[in-house]
């Protein structure tokens, strides 16, 4: 049997197979041959095609860290905002697993929060959590995971789009600490203030003595 064959007629795609039948003398006499309709798969091949071309240019220009990942999590492509943004080259990233970036304290509110949910199929799937610089810095980071379909509707592919919140996280925390300094003049009770991995959180828990 020959090696199959691809064929497009009339935007419909098929693929056959050709196998050569000869007589005893070696001549040939007849073909038999196989084809079976492949346009569905073409068509869901040419529209991963589309979504990777349009992934790369958005990619390459946007200061946002875009990244291509397997399923699992491991990079596929990486865009040359990785350098501003944590200091790494994105050829060393390439095949590498991001979990081995994540604060240990985020892994598994990453994996339920958006991972799993992008591989269910959910878009704009969003989560913030740490990341580990190549300066050994952990930096806030925002990230949206988009799941890419393959032609039996399956995840085939995860995109996502990053970006550092670190100030906006900041200014937040500053905020909510001059609010808490102010009830705690303004108010008859003492408060509360506490700090956990760079968020502020406050309540009137204790009664002021006097």
């Amino acid at each position: 049997m020959r090696p199959s064959v691809s064929i497009c007629a009339d935007s419909a795609w098929s693929e056959q197979r050709n196998t050569p039948i000869y007589d005893e003398a070696g001549n040939l006499i007849a073909m038999e041959g196989i084809a079976r309709d492949i346009t569905e798969r073409k068509l869901a091949e040419e529209a991963r095609r589309q979504n990777e071309e349009q992934y790369r240019l958005l990619a390459e220009t946007t200061s946002d860290l875009v990244c291509l990942h397997k399923p699992g999590g491991r990079y596929l492509h990486i865009s040359p905002s990785c350098r501003r943004l944590l200091g790494y080259e994105p050829e060393d990233l390439l095949g590498t697993d991001p979990y081995d970036l994540f604060h240990h304290e985020d892994l598994e509110r990453i994996r339920t929060e958006a991972h799993e949910m992008a591989l269910e199929g959910q878009e704009a799937v969003s989560v913030t959590y740490h990341i580990h610089k190549e300066s050994a810095a952990y930096t806030w980071f925002e990230t949206f995971t988009e799941p890419i379909l393959g032609e039996s509707g399956e995840v085939v592919r995860l995109q996502t789009s990053s970006r550092d919140v670190s100030e906006h996280n900041r200014a937040v925390s500053g905020s909510t600490f001059r609010n808490c300094y102010h009830d705690w003049w303004s108010s008859p009770e003492s408060i509360l203030v506490s700090l956990a991995r760079g968020s502020l959180s406050c309540s009137a828990v204790i009664p002021t003595l006097g």
